[in-house]
């Protein structure tokens, strides 16, 4: 039982460095983070316990690739990292769509979005006390934006569909799917990487300070990849509603929408270019 026990401590152990590291970011730019208030501490510890048990099954397998049957435990470990982390992207849309009672219908803009964009997008409103709006949803039944309650108040109409062309671009261009990826990509290599070396901490004299720093690392290149890449989906995104609304004007709902916030755009971050880069990204040709 004690080797039992020592993977399931190092997989708790990773797995919590792996979840801080994570909302990190959220510290630092809560005004950009609009899921940090439809999470509570009940949420992230189900998390962590779901990611242990997921991380001590996959870490007692084996990944190496002589043969089919060690190739099919790695194709499980991916599959099984792909749901690990689906919940922002298939599950929390659906939760989305049918708790109108939370999510209220947001009338004015959906029936603006059905007769001028894309009759399955659904529009809802967030109760948030930031100016924010988010693009979720893969699959083309679940595909929603999310308006923040703050934002229909302080914003004219004019940005306000601005910003959902932005939007609009995320979930068009599949923008959730290439982040989703990313996602099971960094969280395969955590496991893999875990499967690997945990053994050899083990025979060490400091395996949990070893285990502590593995996690860090892994958290840290988490951090980074999907924050590199949800930057250039942000480019993307904001050259998809210029094209529409033309530069000039999609410019002028940045500005606007950096001056409700408080210079919330100007603030330097991995996961979002500053108001700068993205003025300057929507005005190239």
């Amino acid at each position: 039982l004690l080797p039992m026990f020592k993977t399931i401590f190092y997989s708790a152990t990773l797995s919590a460095i792996f979840i801080v590291l994570r909302f990190v970011p959220i510290l630092f730019h809560k005004e950009r983070y609009v899921l940090l208030s439809t999470i509570d501490i009940v949420n992230i510890i189900l998390e962590w316990i779901f990611t242990t048990v997921v991380f001590s099954f996959l870490i007692s397998i084996s990944f190496y690739f002589q043969n089919p049957t060690q190739l099919a435990a790695v194709f499980l470990a991916v599959l099984l990292c792909s749901f690990l982390v689906s919940y922002g992207y298939f599950i929390y849309p659906f939760l989305i769509i049918f708790r109108q009672n939370r999510y209220k219908i947001c009338e004015v803009y959906q029936e603006w979005v059905k007769l001028n964009i894309d009759k399955q997008i659904v529009v809802r409103i967030l109760k948030h006390n930031m100016v924010n709006a988010y693009a979720t949803g893969i699959l083309s039944v679940s595909k929603v934006i999310l308006l923040s309650d703050k934002m229909l108040e302080e914003m004219q109409e004019k940005d306000i569909k601005n910003v959902i062309f932005h939007e609009y671009g995320h979930l068009k261009n599949n923008h959730l799917l290439f982040l989703y990826l990313s996602n099971v990509l960094c969280v395969s290599v955590s496991v893999i990487s875990g499967r690997h070396f945990i053994p050899i901490f083990e025979t060490t004299s400091i395996p949990g300070l070893l285990v502590a720093l593995h996690g860090a690392l892994l958290g840290g290149l988490y951090m980074l990849v999907s924050g590199l890449v949800q930057r250039q989906l942000e480019y993307k995104a904001d050259k998809y509603a210029s094209k529409i609304v033309g530069a000039a004007s999609y410019s002028e709902t940045l500005i606007a929408l950096n001056v409700i916030t408080n210079g919330g755009l100007e603030k330097k971050s991995i996961n979002y270019p500053t108001l700068k880069e993205r003025l300057k990204n929507v005005s190239e040709e």
